[in-house]
């Protein structure tokens, strides 16, 4: 990850936006998540809390998304650092809570599992402090959601696990576009933007799921 050293932003109303699609995506996430952890406040299964929690740290990173990519030249290149790492570590913990909550699934001591997912989540966590690349995250993601694909493919009978199935593997196949870098409407929607509209319908779909869960 470098600091921008191109800025070939726009300013908007007096103010330098470095990449406003990539602000404009980070803002729906934000909200999104908001509207639906504000929905779901009154559930009690302990399954449903923990995909709250996945809801509420997604939406704290796209705040951090916002800042680090449409406000780089305000935070300058140590803070813009800090910022990116701060973003990316919220990502992992929200991956945390999504393993913690489709381990409710399983049969497996959730003890053993949960150290395992927590030393995954801390070395990644390091890792990109480390090298200040993405991809010990991606890696993270990757893991996260093939072990949710893995469990909730196996459980036939549960209604929410569907949900989370085609959440995930939306999620999964939004992988593609990052890959695949391309920016269209003058420069008002980039690949990072289509993985992020991904995440949106991935994000209702979870959703769908924590209804389900609570009258399961």
């Amino acid at each position: 990850m470098k600091y921008p050293t191109e800025f070939t932003g726009q300013e908007i109303a007096g103010l330098y936006v470095h990449e406003p699609s990539a602000v404009v995506s980070n803002l729906a996430i934000f909200t999104v998540c908001g509207i639906l952890f504000l929905r779901h406040r009154k559930i009690q299964r302990r399954e449903a809390l923990k995909w709250r929690g996945f809801i509420f740290f997604l939406g704290c990173a796209s705040m951090g998304g916002i800042l680090s990519h449409g406000f780089p030249t305000y935070l300058g290149p140590e803070l813009y650092f800090g910022v990116w790492w701060v973003k990316n570590s919220l990502v992992l913990v929200a991956n945390y809570f999504a393993t913690l909550a489709v381990f409710e699934k399983t049969a497996f001591p959730k003890n053993i599992l949960r150290y395992l997912a927590l030393t995954k989540g801390i070395i990644a966590c390091v890792l990109l402090y480390l090298s200040f690349n993405f991809l010990p995250a991606a890696i993270d993601l990757a893991i996260t959601y093939f072990s949710i694909l893995a469990i909730t493919w196996r459980v036939h009978r549960d209604r929410s696990s569907r949900f989370l199935k085609v959440a995930f593997l939306i999620a999964l196949f939004s992988g593609i576009f990052y890959l695949t870098p391309f920016t269209t409407l003058a420069g008002w929607f980039t690949n990072k933007d289509a993985v992020h509209v991904f995440a949106l319908v991935s994000l209702l779909y979870i959703s769908m799921a924590i209804s389900v869960i609570e009258t399961e």
